[in-house]
């Protein structure tokens, strides 16, 4: 086993943007510190667990070896924050997703597959219906690879948090979490109260959408 209990820096200029981290094909890493990780793309053998602390990402690649798919890269407690790209399974079992960071937009892509268990949380700020201007969840499939087929399996809570005092009008919408396919739902929503009036969440097949009338989207619903 390899752990971090303090605070470990990687960043692309620092360390020509190349970091590999290996623990076998069955060993473990453990993070309870803080891991920043600046424009650096990191390759992961074996599985990855934090229990808590903090993931910082900035534009990082993270990447699970095609032998390792099926071993997850696991947020147990503790924030992964900023923007980066994932490679292979990323299950959340009792942290905190925060994509850009606390007040800072930002998209975290998972490019294969992603558990949310309960307990677990995902933050999304909404600043505007612009790409740019809220968060971004998007999770696609890692073409040539079953265990990776770009599906999420939701069962913890949504928290959707208001910045710069954006307010839905009549047919605003945005879409802050994609997905090949959704699996399950959100054991509970909390909805910023500074938005008035209040979005609705419309469950859809392939993610998250918020708006104020069901009757704009096409694709259809579900009440979370």
């Amino acid at each position: 086993m390899v752990e971090n209990a303090g605070t470990f820096t990687a960043s692309a200029a620092a360390d020509s943007g190349l970091l590999t981290i290996g623990f076998g094909a069955r060993g473990t890493g453990l993070n309870r510190g803080t891991m920043a990780l600046a424009g650096a793309v990191w390759t992961e053998t074996g599985t990855w667990r934090q229990t808590a602390g903090q993931l910082l990402l900035d534009d990082a690649q993270l990447t699970l070896t095609a032998a390792s798919f099926n071993l997850p890269l696991e947020l147990a407690g503790g924030v992964l924050s900023g923007d980066a790209v994932f490679t292979g399974l990323l299950r959340n079992t009792g942290g905190l997703i925060l994509p850009g960071g606390v007040d800072a937009i930002g998209t975290i892509g998972v490019a294969g597959r992603f558990e949310e268990h309960v307990g677990a949380v995902i933050e999304l700020e909404i600043g505007g219906t612009a790409l740019n201007a809220h968060d971004r969840f998007v999770v696609t499939g890692a073409p040539g690879n079953a265990a990776t087929n770009g599906s999420a399996a939701l069962a913890g809570s949504l928290s959707v948090r208001q910045r710069a005092g954006f307010q839905f009008g009549p047919g605003d919408a945005v879409t802050p979490l994609i997905t090949v396919s959704r699996i399950g739902t959100f054991a509970a929503i909390d909805l910023d109260t500074g938005f008035a009036p209040q979005p609705q969440v419309f469950l859809l097949s392939t993610g998250v959408l918020l708006g104020l009338d069901a009757a704009l989207f096409a694709d259809g619903f579900e009440a979370p």
